[in-house]
């Protein structure tokens, strides 16, 4: 009897490696960002599963504000953006009048912004923006204040769209995706630009640059010799950054007298020479440099190969001695001054040259350093022009001048509504010390000072006022409130008695003996003469529970600043409506609160930002106000 046969074993299973090589069911060398089994079969590697879970890909539709007025939200309404707007809308330091030819690089991403989500959100994004600051600009009678907010607000939301839809496509990385990243990386870099984040669009430009190295986009040279590109259809972000660098900076240009441009820091008024030639230069370089990479991407030998080299090394040392030259200049012109925000643009752009040079051709073994070393250098960079223009406020529009700056004492900035007096003052550009009990509850930000301590103890406010130097308050806002061992009306009362009243004793004695005379208090309705106006169930509620301990307390407060001689306002809030926090005004009731219902409340964002206004502005000062939305 023939012995059976035995059965035939199929491939074993792949369960590590590309996509294309599990399908193949063929081990993969797993070489990122594309297997080398992959490209040197002209197969298309189809890239490596994420780690992380898959997140849905469908398109989302998209969210319009709650503004029928707003023309920037309406987006099903409005034309196609055309290449034209988009090339006007390219920009990195130079908003207005600038001519650029990246209408290729215009057509790339509005063709595939008809199928991909992230690049649509982020044009949505920057179309927002943009308009909302042109017509800041024109002065547009068309759109209120409301509008204007709407549109920016707008602007903000699909730009968060886009970062999401980002990280779910690159959740799965592969030619398509890294197609779109880098599509898309070339709006966001204009939209951190109209919203002023000089750091955020640094390290768009790092990231996306890194991108394009490590995908190999552009034939290169190894050991072996000439390499093919890994994966050739990607877009040429590196040529659109240097075109981006490669237009005048407007912190250059002189201001017609008695003009201020939210552009052009004070520290630029004086006329300098240096920039514009230096940037002739700069100029030549970047001409010379996006040349280059047209003929690496058409190059078909070694010995072509070996030409180009020589002209890249030919370019790396023009570079070098344009920076020699602008720091000699610079040590003979101006050896006492900061250097102007011009001549750091410039700076930046010679890094971007720098770091597409060392990474066009060349692969050698401390090339990641070298281009790592650079990118930090670049990205220091970006973070000091950040820093000279965070009072310059993009968003306002190009002919506002900043409103002068105030520094705040704020007392209560970790509680509910204290975070958002916080943040309202930081985006208004002002600065604050924080007299804080655990200093780890408040992130550092520019323009913030943290003092950890009490209220109760003098000496602690009196270290506030000197904790930042060269800054003395010129105003106090205060949010603390009670404290009970739970959110439940009827938990025990924790905080000591007085701590409203005394607190705000110590604060107003402080003060006053620095020669300060701005207090604003946030209170609560039913203080003072207001109880007589709230709804019968409020006044009961407030009886039965616990929250009568923090409405004494509040009446104390209410009753001995009035005897002080200080300029005090007593913002008196009705129902605080959390986890809701939606952009909304609020309507003032006077004193006593004449109007108030039991459906009122008003949102935490809504009081503090009424709170920094009646701070900043000086008024309703030794009164007290009902408000509500």
């Amino acid at each position: 009897m023939p012995a059976p046969k035995p059965a035939s074993r199929g491939r074993t299973k792949v369960k590590t490696g590309c996509a294309t090589c599990r399908i193949r069911k063929i081990k993969c060398d797993e070489a990122k960002p594309f297997c080398e089994k992959c490209v040197k079969t002209g197969r298309k590697c189809d890239g490596y599963e994420s780690v992380f879970r898959a997140f849905s890909s469908t398109p989302q539709q998209i969210v319009k504000p709650d503004a029928a007025g707003s023309r920037h939200d309406r987006v099903e309404g409005e034309p196609p953006l055309s290449t034209d707007d988009l090339n006007r809308y390219f920009s990195t330091k130079t908003i207005f009048d600038v001519e650029l030819s990246c209408n290729e690089e215009a057509e790339e991403v509005l063709q595939a912004s008809l199928t991909n989500d992230s690049i649509r959100h982020a044009l949505l994004s920057l179309r927002a923006l943009r308009g909302n600051l042109e017509s800041k600009k024109e002065g547009d009678a068309f759109e209120t204040d409301e509008q204007q907010r709407l549109s920016y607000n707008f602007g903000l939301q699909q730009y968060s769209k886009a970062l999401t839809s980002l990280a779910s496509n690159l959740a799965y990385p592969s030619p398509d995706s890294l197609k779109s990243a880098l599509l898309c990386c070339q709006v966001l870099i204009s939209v951190e630009q109209v919203r002023g984040n000089f750091t955020a669009m640094g390290l768009h430009i790092i990231r996306g640059l890194n991108i394009l190295h490590e995908c190999r986009a552009r034939p290169y040279l190894t050991t072996d010799g000439l390499m093919p590109a890994r994966y050739s259809g990607l877009p040429s972000l590196d040529i659109l950054i240097v075109k981006l660098f490669a237009a005048p900076c407007k912190f250059t240009e002189q201001q017609p007298p008695g003009s201020s441009s939210i552009m052009t820091p004070p520290v630029e008024t004086n006329n300098r020479k240096l920039a514009p030639n230096m940037r002739a230069e700069l100029t030549k370089a970047a001409t010379s440099t996006i040349a280059l990479l047209e003929k690496v991407t058409r190059i078909q030998s070694g010995e072509q190969a070996q030409s180009l080299l020589s002209e890249r090394r030919d370019l790396l040392d023009g570079l070098d001695s344009w920076l020699g030259a602008l720091e000699t200049l610079q040590k003979e012109t101006q050896p006492a001054e900061t250097e102007s925000i011009s001549d750091t643009f410039l700076r930046i752009s010679y890094l971007i040259l720098k770091i597409i040079l060392l990474g066009t051709l060349e692969t050698s073994s401390d090339l990641d350093a070298k281009l790592s070393e650079e990118s930090k250098q670049l990205q220091g960079l970006a973070n000091l022009v950040n820093e000279r223009l965070k009072d310059y406020d993009m968003q306002r529009g190009i002919d506002t001048p900043p409103s002068p700056t105030m520094h705040l004492l704020l007392l209560g900035a970790t509680g509910r509504t204290g975070k958002y007096v916080l943040s309202e003052l930081l985006s208004q550009h002002h600065t604050a010390v924080a007299l804080v009990r655990d200093a780890s509850k408040v992130a550092s930000q520019p323009g913030l000072t943290v003092v950890t301590g009490s209220p109760l103890s003098k000496d602690d406010i009196r270290h506030s006022l000197t904790a930042a130097p060269g800054l003395v308050p010129s105003a106090a806002i205060m949010t603390l409130n009670t404290v009970r061992k739970s959110d439940s009306p009827f938990a025990a009362q924790v905080s000591p008695p007085r701590f409203l009243a005394g607190s705000c004793a110590n604060v107003c004695e402080v003060l006053k003996e620095a020669g300060i005379k701005r207090i604003v208090v946030m209170s609560t309705a039913g203080v003072g003469d207001s109880w007589a106006k709230l709804p019968w169930v409020s006044r009961a509620f407030m009886g039965w529970t616990n929250i009568k301990y923090a409405l004494e307390d509040h009446n104390l407060l209410d009753k001995e600043i009035r005897l002080t001689d200080m300029d005090w306002t007593l913002v008196r809030a009705v129902r605080l409506e959390f986890g809701k926090e939606a952009d909304k005004e609020v309507e003032t009731l006077g004193s006593a609160g004449e109007g108030m219902g039991m459906a009122d409340s008003v949102t935490p964002n809504s009081v503090a930002r009424f709170l920094v206004k009646v701070a900043v502005e000086g008024s309703f000062v030794k009164e007290a106000v009902v408000v509500r939305n």
